[in-house]
């Protein structure tokens, strides 16, 4: 799809599904009274052995996580005479226990089961497994595969993590670094607060893009890349940065979701339509492109080939900043 301008939107892309806020609250964890939480603590003991297979460990772990947790909160007089949310209850699991039960749930996520689920997901740097079981509670586990670490967690209900997310099925693209490394904008979007920000944009694949924010290990780099439609084409609800973040604060939308930000490039309102990972696994060492006060048009037009721009004074400067 090509504007007024001459940008190209990827219109022979896939169209992303379309996206509709949640009910408040649906992206955070709820909340419990005393009463109820050891009313949920006690049940869970009581249904712990019908679990079979590797998870019943994890959730015996889980469970005494928990409760210690809790009675932390209480002895420190942390909770209110109200309901509260209950305090991370990490607990450690061995190298054995834990591939048992990432292959327990990749063998039945998916299938349906009376009060038991499974999810699990790989975004690519970090490998997530959960499951749930009614009146028990939900055990997630965490494998960072760059450093090896390990979280696993309990919680005495059904988490978010299995809700429907946009990064169930986001891809994950393969780009050289000097394409998107110096389009970084999460400072211009931060800044931006209830106001459109002007944020620079690179294209890959036929399709334009923000880079969002990442990181980076030895050759390894990442961003969080959120492709682009026109804002005349985009159907769903719309958000500057501050309304964006209420969104996620007050649940209406899983935290990270930029679905619907509206920003500017070039002068054209856009929005962020759907996300992807973007990659490079072999960037050189000395290469550091990020420039937080990169010039927003000479960014936009890096476009495929940074080489190909124009060999001005002016711009010749700027490519020794990218490459320096």
């Amino acid at each position: 799809m090509l504007n007024q301008l001459g940008f190209d939107f990827g219109g022979n892309a896939a169209p992303s599904a379309s996206f509709v806020e949640d009910v408040a609250g649906t992206w955070i964890d709820p909340s419990f009274t005393t009463a109820e939480y050891v009313a949920m603590f006690a049940k869970a003991d009581a249904e712990l052995l019908r679990i079979v297979g590797p998870g019943r460990a994890l959730f015996a772990l889980g469970i005494e996580a928990a409760k210690a947790e809790h009675g932390k909160m209480l002895a420190r007089g942390c909770v209110p005479d109200g309901a509260y949310r209950l305090w991370r209850s990490e607990f450690q699991l061995s190298p054995e226990q834990l591939f048992a039960f990432f292959d327990h749930c990749n063998a039945h996520t998916g299938a349906a089961y009376p009060g038991i689920e499974y999810k699990a997901r790989d975004d690519q740097r970090v490998i997530v497994a959960a499951m749930f079981v009614e009146n028990v509670g939900t055990v997630i586990v965490r494998h960072w595969k760059d450093v090896g670490g390990i979280g696993c967690d309990f919680r005495p209900f059904r988490v978010p993590f299995f809700l429907d997310s946009y990064r169930d099925k986001m891809p994950a693209i393969e780009a050289p670094y000097h394409l998107w490394g110096a389009s970084y904008c999460a400072d211009k979007l931060a800044y931006s607060n209830d106001d459109i920000a002007s944020v620079p944009a690179f294209t890959i694949q036929g399709r334009m893009y923000l880079n969002t924010g990442g990181m980076g290990s030895g050759e390894y780099r990442e961003c969080d890349g959120w492709a682009l439609c026109p804002k005349s084409d985009w159907t769903g609800p719309t958000y500057s940065y501050r309304t964006q973040c209420q969104a996620w604060d007050g649940g209406r939308k899983e935290r990270g979701d930029k679905r619907g930000l509206v920003v500017r490039v070039q002068g054209q309102l856009c929005v962020c339509e759907s996300p992807a990972l973007i990659v490079d696994r072999h960037v050189a060492k000395d290469v550091d492109l990020y420039r937080a006060d990169a010039d927003d048009e000479l960014v936009d037009e890096l476009g495929d080939d940074p080489d190909e721009l124009p060999a001005d004074d002016e711009n010749e400067t700027a490519c020794d900043l990218l490459a320096a």
